[in-house]
C-alpha cells in the first residue's frame, strides 16, 4: 500500500511540469535520452549538450577504440550524427556549450572558465523563455563514488581514463577492452567527473533564480552500479538550507529504447556484458528525480 502511495504521490509532483518549456543538460551525447526520457518526451524540452566537442589535437582514447572509431575526430562526428537522429522528432532544439569531455581534457574538472561559460548559456536560454516558470534538469551524479576511503578508487573504466594517445593494433584493442572487463566483472561503474561538474556548476545558479524548478535527474546506466540517492543525501547533508522531493515517473520504454538503439557506437560500451540497454524489456519502466528547493 505505502509504494502505491509513493507512486501516485510522484505522479501528483509530476503534474504541471509536462506544459512548459524546459532545459535538459546533457553532460554528454546521450545522457538526455538516456536519463531524462520522461522530460524529453514532452516534445517541449530543449537539449543542451555540455560535452560536445574533441581535442584541439586529435587523439585516440581507449572509449574511442572501444566504439570502434580510429580517433576523436571520427568518434564525435559520429556521436553527434547518432544524437540527432535520437533527437530527431522529440526535442524542440538542440544546443552545444561547446566544452571538452572529461576524456579529452588535462584538466580532472571543469575549469572556472567552463563553469562561468554554462552558467553563462543557460542563463541566455533562461532569458529567451516567455513563462513565468521553467524547468531546468541537471545530473544527479548516480554511480560509485570516484574517491574510496579518502583515496581515488585504483580502478577505473576506459572511458573515465585520463587522456593519452594510443597506438593502434592487438595491444590498443586489448586496452580498449578493459573497460568492458571492469564492468562486466566488478558491477562498479564510477561517476562520470562530467556529470559532477555539470551538477557542482550550476545547482546552486539555478537555485537562486526565483522562476526556475530544479531537478536533479538519475542517470542510466550510472544507477545500475549505485543509485542517485546516495548524491542526494550527501547534497542535503552539506547544504541545510535545501530541502527535495522525490519523483518517480513512468516512460514509454518502447519509444525510449528506440532512441537508445540510435547510440549504436555508445551501447557496446555503457553495459557490457549484461547488455540490458540492447533490451527492451530491460529498460527501467521509470526515471527518478529531485525537486530541490533552496530556502530563501
Amino acid at each position: 500500500m505505502g509504494l502505491l502511495l509513493g507512486a501516485k504521490i510522484s505522479q501528483q509532483l509530476w503534474v504541471g511540469f509536462d506544459a512548459g518549456p524546459s532545459l535538459i543538460v546533457s553532460p554528454h551525447y546521450d545522457d538526455a535520452v538516456l536519463s531524462c526520457w520522461r522530460l524529453l518526451s514532452t516534445k517541449e524540452s530543449t537539449v543542451l549538450t555540455v560535452c560536445s566537442e574533441g581535442p584541439d589535437d586529435s587523439m585516440s582514447t581507449d572509449w574511442d577504440l572501444l566504439c570502434g572509431f580510429n580517433h576523436s575526430v571520427e568518434a564525435i562526428a559520429a556521436r553527434e550524427l547518432e544524437n540527432a537522429a535520437a533527437l530527431e522528432g522529440w526535442a524542440l532544439n538542440h544546443q552545444k556549450s561547446g566544452l571538452k569531455d572529461f576524456a579529452y581534457r588535462d584538466e580532472r574538472r571543469f575549469s572556472e572558465q567552463d563553469a562561468q561559460s554554462l552558467q553563462s548559456q543557460v542563463d541566455s536560454w533562461l532569458k529567451q523563455q516567455n513563462a513565468k516558470r521553467v524547468l531546468v534538469a541537471i545530473p544527479v551524479g548516480a554511480g560509485k563514488p570516484r574517491l574510496q576511503a579518502g583515496k581515488a578508487s585504483s580502478a577505473e573504466p576506459a572511458r573515465l581514463s585520463q587522456p593519452r594517445k594510443t597506438d593502434f593494433g592487438f595491444w590498443s584493442f586489448l586496452k580498449a577492452l578493459k573497460h568492458s572487463v571492469f564492468v562486466l566483472f566488478s558491477k562498479r561503474m564510477l561517476q562520470h567527473p562530467d556529470h559532477l561538474d555539470v551538477r557542482d556548476s550550476l545547482l546552486n545558479f539555478l537555485l537562486s533564480e526565483n522562476s526556475v524548478s530544479t531537478l536533479l535527474y538519475e542517470e542510466l546506466p550510472y544507477l545500475w552500479h549505485e543509485r542517485g540517492q546516495a548524491e542526494i543525501n550527501k547534497i542535503l547533508a552539506e547544504n541545510p538550507t535545501f530541502s527535495c522531493k522525490k519523483i518517480i515517473a513512468k516512460v514509454n520504454t518502447a519509444d525510449k529504447f528506440s532512441a537508445i538503439s540510435k547510440y549504436d557506437s555508445q551501447i557496446v560500451g555503457l553495459d557490457p556484458g549484461l547488455k540490458r540497454l540492447s533490451k527492451n524489456w530491460l529498460i527501467p519502466r521509470s526515471e527518478t528525480y529531485w525537486l530541490v528547493s533552496k530556502t530563501k
